[in-house]
């Protein structure tokens, strides 16, 4: 999977998948009004009818013109998004130099931000294995793991044998695994809390029930898991 190919596919879901549509905004034309929106609402944009020209951010006393630094394409990838927000909480969304919709950084955890998450992550996995599957020997797993997930590791593959469905040691080890594997074998360098980090990013996408972002602190925790992606996507 070349580089060329990430940026291809990245921007199969952009800005405008994400974005609140103007149509579907709660807006104001005073304070007074916006105070009545904040306790749901970081940012509410002026005026309630026609073009938004401004906003009311919560904690802020004046009106707030539109400014360059918050406005993004509708055709931004999700994953430029995601950057982008480490600058700002929220964005508006211009289209043919009209503000077509608003992303905060809460609009993230919608169920279609997972889709190109977990196609990154299932496409680093699935590269890394196929540069370790031949070299796994029970000798060096027991240097690698503890007892115990070795003693489980060989019996999954002995299940699989006497089910007719031996493929060697595919399908025998997780995510975290597959990466500490490949760190064994010099396919990667990641330190423990990088490996920890894309396991728990791994089970946020996989599971329906979790959100990517809990708090806007997790912002930068998952830009950091798609830059390391796109370093280990470009190597593999």
């Amino acid at each position: 999977m070349s580089s060329e190919e990430l940026k291809r596919i990245s921007g199969i879901f952009s800005a405008r998948d994400l974005m609140i549509p103007v149509e579907q905004l709660k807006r104001a034309d005073t304070v007074e009004q916006a105070e009545q929106l904040f306790y749901e609402y970081d940012v509410v944009p002026y005026p309630r009818a026609g073009e938004i020209n401004g906003f009311f951010e919560r904690e802020e006393a004046n009106k707030a013109s539109i400014k360059p630094e918050v406005l993004l394409s509708a055709g931004t990838s999700i994953f430029e998004v995601l950057q982008l927000l480490n600058q700002n909480k929220f964005y508006f969304v211009i289209s043919g130099n009209r503000i077509v919709g608003y992303i905060h950084f809460s609009d993230f955890n919608q169920s279609i931000t997972k889709t190109p998450f977990f196609w990154l992550l299932q496409t680093v996995e699935k590269g890394l294995w196929g540069t370790i599957q031949d070299r796994i020997s029970e000798e060096e797993l027991k240097r690698i793991f503890t007892e115990h997930d070795t003693k489980s590791f060989i019996k999954k593959r002995e299940i699989n044998r006497k089910g007719n469905v031996d493929i060697g040691w595919t399908g025998v080890f997780t995510f975290p695994y597959v990466l500490r594997l490949a760190r064994f074998y010099g396919q990667i360098d990641l330190p423990d809390d990088e490996i920890k980090l894309l396991k728990e990013t791994r089970n946020k996408v996989a599971h329906s029930d979790r959100v990517i972002l809990s708090s806007y602190n997790d912002v930068r925790k998952v830009t950091r898991v798609y830059e390391i992606c796109q370093s280990l996507i470009a190597q593999i």
